[in-house]
């Protein structure tokens, strides 16, 4: 089930959006379409937890560098009483993200967040071919934009 966007959503706004808080264009390849809608409901089927939000934008505007030709993220901000479970399942999370980079050629990053906290994880493409999760390369925020690999921790 969808809800409507809060009018304050402090640290997420921040972190996540662009500053008009509307996604730009992504892809409009059925493939990507019905792979984000796949996302979704995989994330809230069984589960008490809602995708309250989802959102791509574009990686220049956060990082330095990012894959080639790859130049967005994908957010999914989850609300909802098991939104913890599925933050703590490295495992289901990096499936969705490599369906996700796999199926929409223009996104390299998939990020989970649990909405209007600072709580994420970033899953993103590496040169390698692997997804891997962004955590193990954790850096204050700070000014400067990120490198490739890296993820803001709070």
């Amino acid at each position: 089930m969808r809800r409507p966007i809060a009018i304050g959503l402090i640290a997420l706004t921040n972190l996540f959006l662009p500053s008009s808080l509307q996604a730009q264009k992504l892809e409009s390849s059925d493939r990507c379409t019905a792979t984000i809608a796949s996302a979704q409901k995989r994330i809230e089927t069984g589960r008490n937890v809602d995708v309250v939000l989802d959102v791509a934008d574009n990686l220049p505007k956060f990082y330095s560098n990012y894959p080639a030709n790859r130049p967005y993220r994908y957010t999914f901000a989850l609300n909802g009483s098991a939104a913890g479970s599925v933050m703590n399942s490295d495992k289901f999370m990096k499936s969705i993200a490599a369906s996700v980079i796999n199926n929409c050629s223009s996104v390299s990053m998939v990020i989970f967040a649990v909405y209007q906290t600072d709580w994420h994880y970033s899953y993103g493409l590496l040169s390698s071919g692997k997804i891997e999760n962004f955590i193990s390369n954790c850096v204050e925020p700070g000014p400067e934009q990120l490198r490739w690999g890296q993820q803001t921790c709070f």
